[in-house]
């Protein structure tokens, strides 16, 4: 589940460790209480939809087919780790089935269930590309409430941040993402003038909300705190009606210039994002 602030909090947690002493001990990214498991690899399916089987093949990481499925629950407890190769989302409570990615070696996820798929490299493990379908905003000052009228596209929430003076938003750009959809991208970060008024903020009061995804994430939402940058890529998939969603790309960097080295490693995986032809409901 998506916890606001988990990033910036543990970046701040291990600058400050670092420099409590005249040592200078090295940082291990890797939760010792946590086991790793590597996400479940088998054949290809024949058709995968928004009605995936649950059932996984055994997990095997010899003669890798030409595409991989993550078919189990990515977690920060249990984060799966990614061999090079094409991954394809299975299962009905997997993020939007029948996503297809191409990663290189060095990636890992802690969050893989229908609200969201990050991925997280393992040399930067303070960036992340986030993908997330149907957010909704919410308010900006730490209160978390979602905001009424707000179209759930990708010119609503726009928009809505243009607006919010608690953010800094650039010029939006017109891109696509994947095989060739329309998407809108521009960076977010947080105003000097922000009053964020949740004392949980690691940087308060610099600190401002953004989105959350009430079908899946319950309480939570996702913010950022200065000097914390995201770029947002926002497209409207489905195969329209009933089918139509938002779908969000977010490359969430400690930094600007992390933000910038980020967006270029991250061109080629998401160039590569494949999305079924029915997005579905889960």
């Amino acid at each position: 589940m998506k916890s606001r602030f988990a990033t910036l909090l543990f970046v701040i947690v291990v600058v400050w460790a670092c420099g409590s002493n005249g040592d200078s001990p090295e940082v291990s990214t890797q939760d010792p209480t946590a086991s790793t498991v590597a996400a479940t690899v088998g054949p290809p399916p024949a058709s995968v939809t928004g009605s995936a089987s649950t059932s996984a093949p055994t997990p095997s990481r010899s003669a890798a087919p030409t595409s991989m499925l993550v078919s189990i629950r990515c977690t920060t407890a249990a984060p799966c780790e990614f061999t090079a190769g094409t991954w394809v989302t299975a299962g009905d409570s997997a993020f939007i089935p029948g996503l297809s990615i191409t990663l290189p070696d060095g990636w890992r996820s802690n969050e893989q269930f229908a609200g969201e798929f990050n991925l997280i490299p393992a040399d930067h493990p303070y960036d992340a590309l986030k993908m997330w379908k149907d957010v909704a905003a919410v308010t900006s000052d730490g209160t978390a409430q979602l905001v009424p009228g707000i179209p759930r596209t990708p010119v609503g929430l726009t928009a809505y941040f243009q607006h919010d003076a608690d953010l800094v938003v650039t010029k939006p750009a017109t891109t696509t993402i994947g095989d060739g959809i329309p998407a809108i991208t521009y960076v977010v970060s947080v105003s000097t003038k922000a009053k964020f008024k949740d004392h949980g903020c690691p940087v308060f009061p610099h600190c401002a909300d953004l989105l959350t995804d009430p079908a899946h994430w319950g309480a939570n939402v996702y913010g950022i705190g200065a000097p914390e940058v995201v770029r947002l890529y926002l497209a409207t998939v489905g195969s329209g009606g009933a089918d139509g969603h938002l779908f969000a790309i977010a490359l969430d960097a400690p930094n600007a210039a992390e933000l910038d080295r980020l967006t270029d490693v991250a061109a080629p995986i998401i160039a590569s994002i494949r999305l079924p032809p029915v997005i579905g409901i889960n």
